[in-house]
């Protein structure tokens, strides 16, 4: 065991059982013993052997009891092997034979029961002792129909009784008698409820009584049948199936980074939008220079530059200057260098740089300006 009992709980279970089960035990013992001896012979053949066998079936029947009393209180149900059909009257000859009442109490129609014979000898064995602790004259009343039998302890009240059974639990105070009966009152209960009834407490002028009433076989199976039929008519709700949730839009695709995305999906600029670099003549004009298309376009992000392979030859652009100067000596006979050709060369890289290409040719307008204000100067 995983905790300590409950020797308190265990006491008082045991001095209500002990006497019951000590008692039948040596009867049996006794009845085994006298069935040898020639001097206990005067008995009729079988006596003692039958005496005996009773009297261990009914330590047993309490225990049986018991152990489904256990049970029940830990939540469990009795199993349905335990509730046999059993003759009213074979209940009665032995409450009789242990309670020694004379004449023994009997049903003339003997309806059948349906509902377990130990815990219903133990509730009324219980029902029986509990009652003479509230009146005098205790006697066992049987009332027979279709539908099954009432058994009823009934007793002369000694003083007026409380409205309910649950009444009475409370109305006892802490003396051991008053617990022990207490004890007896709560457990007949459970052993009644066990079988599907219920005990209650009633009143009739001078007379108390503890009553409970047990179904027949016969009424118990209309019951169940009728039962059946409700439950054959009673439309079972068919569950619907939960309808399918409707599909959620596909998300759109997010577009790649721009050093990701291939040349195809770039659009490039329109050549409005670039501006050609400008080209200083000999007489001075400014002539267009065809664009070129391979220069970083604007509005591209470097990455995009990068990105963009070109194979395009050199470009030169070629722009005549004149230079002014003092006049040689002539000694020197040394040919002045009216003009000199600058070549400017450009080349696109398949890197180029970020700035545009237009910087060279605002050298060549102001030296083209300079050149218009100085005087020409002719050949020698």
């Amino acid at each position: 065991m995983a905790r300590e009992p409950d020797w308190e709980a265990l006491s008082e279970l045991q001095f209500l059982l002990y006497n019951r089960i000590a008692d039948s035990l040596n009867a049996a013992l006794t009845s085994i013993a006298l069935s040898d001896m020639p001097e206990a012979q005067d008995k009729p053949p079988g006596f003692w052997k039958n005496r005996a066998t009773a009297k261990i079936a009914n330590v047993l029947n309490l225990f049986t009891a018991w152990s489904y009393l256990i049970r029940f209180k830990m939540g469990e149900s009795i199993p349905e092997r335990a509730i046999r059909p059993f003759p009213v009257n074979d209940l009665l000859a032995w409450l009789g034979s242990q309670l020694q009442l004379t004449p023994t109490p009997s049903v003339p129609s003997n309806p059948q029961l349906h509902a377990n014979r130990e815990t219903l000898q133990e509730a009324l064995l219980l029902l029986h002792s509990a009652a003479y602790t509230q009146g005098t004259n205790v006697r066992l009343g049987l009332e027979a129909s279709d539908q099954g039998v009432w058994f009823r302890i009934q007793f002369a009240r000694l003083r007026p009784l409380p409205a309910s059974y649950d009444d009475l639990l409370a109305s006892f105070g802490s003396h051991w008698r008053a617990k022990d009966t207490v004890f007896e009152l709560t457990h007949a209960r459970d052993f009644v409820r066990l079988n599907g009834c219920e005990v209650t407490l009633n009143t009739h002028e001078q007379i108390g009584e503890f009553a409970f009433f047990v179904y027949s076989v016969k009424a118990f199976k209309a019951r169940a049948m009728a039962a059946a039929a409700v439950a054959a008519t009673t439309p079972t709700p068919v569950p619907t199936a939960p309808q399918a949730a409707a599909p959620s839009p596909a998300p759109a695709p997010t577009p790649a980074p721009a050093a990701t995305r291939s040349l195809d999906e770039i659009t490039p600029p329109s050549l409005a939008m670039l501006r050609p670099p400008r080209a200083m003549s000999a007489e001075g004009q400014v002539s267009p220079v065809e664009p070129d298309e391979t220069a970083p376009k604007p509005g591209h992000s470097a990455e995009t530059k990068l990105s963009r392979p070109t194979t395009t030859e050199p470009e030169t652009l070629i722009v005549t200057v004149k230079i002014p100067g003092p006049k040689p000596p002539d000694i020197l006979r040394t040919p002045p260098a009216s003009t000199s050709n600058v070549a400017l060369t450009r080349e696109t890289q398949h890197t180029p740089p970020v700035s545009s290409a237009p910087a060279p040719a605002e050298n060549t307008d102001a030296a083209a300006r300079e050149s218009e204000s100085s005087p020409h100067e002719e050949k020698p």
